[in-house]
């Protein structure tokens, strides 16, 4: 993460529950784009909303840097996040076939995801 977090325009939330990591969100902006090149939530605070706020967060840093669309990827099969997603307004604009490699060794599709802030 310290190498990506030294791009120009990345940056990255942390949620924290007290002192401990909860969660993280990466991104970067570059020219009118932001892209979230990876976010999660640690399985012990998830369906807490902590995952909504983060990403609340991260997108209004991304408007702020100039981003007018932002972009991320996600599982198909992650419907928990596919619904975080949608309820924030990100709506499915492509598809990268096999992107993902599941721990069976069978490919997922990766949904390619758009907001406009």
């Amino acid at each position: 993460m310290h190498t990506m977090l030294a791009l120009p325009g990345a940056f990255a939330r942390i949620a924290l529950h007290t002192d401990d990591p909860a969660g993280f969100c990466l991104c970067r902006v570059a020219a009118e784009e932001c892209e979230v090149l990876s976010c999660g939530i640690i399985p012990a605070f998830r369906r807490r909303g902590i995952g909504q706020v983060m990403l609340e967060g991260a997108l209004t840093e991304a408007k702020s840097r100039g981003a007018r669309l932002v972009f991320l990827e996600v599982a198909e099969g992650n419907e928990a996040a596919r619904r975080l997603y949608a309820g924030l307004g990100l709506q499915v604009v492509g598809r990268r076939h096999g992107y993902y490699r599941r721990p069976d060794g069978e490919s997922e599709d990766a949904l390619i995801l758009r907001f406009c802030p």
